[in-house]
């Protein structure tokens, strides 16, 4: 118990001094788990523990955010995949009209015009919202 109490008094002192637990005390005092060097070096402990595992807890849910952006970037990637396969079926399907020889029939003239303009609107929209994202 008097060791203790020397301890305890050699801890103050230098904790004190130097403004916080010195090393050598905090090895000396934890064979006295009641000390207070030994109380503070467990309660720093615990605590250095708690604040690793919030910064890994943060992280971790940091990781879902990218993760679950990289799901919508790939459904859009998908979207703009399909969308680049149906104007190339549009485009050949223009292109088939247009080697009908019923070119002096109105409707069919009318049909090419439409899916003309339907591509035409899709891509320059599609550009327009890339160029006014990516400035």
């Amino acid at each position: 118990m008097a060791a203790s109490k020397r301890l305890a008094t050699k801890f103050e002192l230098v904790s004190n001094s130097l403004g916080g637990a010195h090393p050598s005390l905090n090895r000396m005092a934890a064979f006295d788990k009641n000390s207070d060097a030994a109380i503070q070096a467990r309660f720093s402990g615990t605590k250095k523990k708690q604040l690793v595992n919030e910064k890994n807890q943060i992280v971790a849910k940091e990781k879902q955010i990218v993760a679950k952006k990289n799901q919508i970037l790939s459904k859009k990637k998908q979207i703009v995949e399909e969308e680049r396969q149906q104007s190339e079926t549009q485009m050949n399907d223009m292109k088939i009209l247009g080697q009908n020889k019923n070119l002096a029939d109105p409707e069919a003239h009318w049909v090419i015009l439409l899916i003309k303009e339907q591509i035409k609107n899709k891509w320059l929209a599609c550009a327009y919202l890339n160029a006014a994202t990516y400035p």
